[in-house]
């Protein structure tokens, strides 16, 4: 199946798309747009190493990502504030109603995530 996959796009079609991806990259880097980096870098992902297999999104995962999002400085962090905020997250999510729990279980069912192999 990974060969499969694999040729859906051909040589000369991978080979510009990651180079239009580079460029687009070194843009958002100079423009401190990291959502749209971080999109890109996983556009080039895909492109790479193929997308082999969907599923639905973790709740949790989702909720943490939004939590850590809203709550992160603009300002770089470093490993021990990033953990300190995910403990942070955890703590809301345990904190959260289950109304609230319910509507990130009704979110994740909307959003497929891609595994690699």
């Amino acid at each position: 199946m990974k060969e499969e996959i694999q040729s859906m796009l051909s040589p000369k079609v991978k080979k510009i798309l990651l180079k239009v991806i580079d460029e687009e990259t070194e843009k958002a880097i100079k423009e401190n747009d990291m959502n749209y980096l971080t999109d890109l870098q996983n556009a080039k992902k895909l492109i790479l190493r193929g997308a082999w297999k969907t599923r639905k999104a973790n709740p949790y995962l989702l909720f943490t990502q939004q939590c850590m999002l809203s709550n992160k400085p603009q300002r770089k962090l470093t490993l021990k504030e990033v953990q300190e905020l995910m403990k942070e997250c955890a703590e809301k999510w345990r904190q959260l109603p289950e109304s609230e729990k319910k509507k990130y279980k009704v979110l994740a069912g909307e959003v497929m995530v891609y595994d690699y192999l």
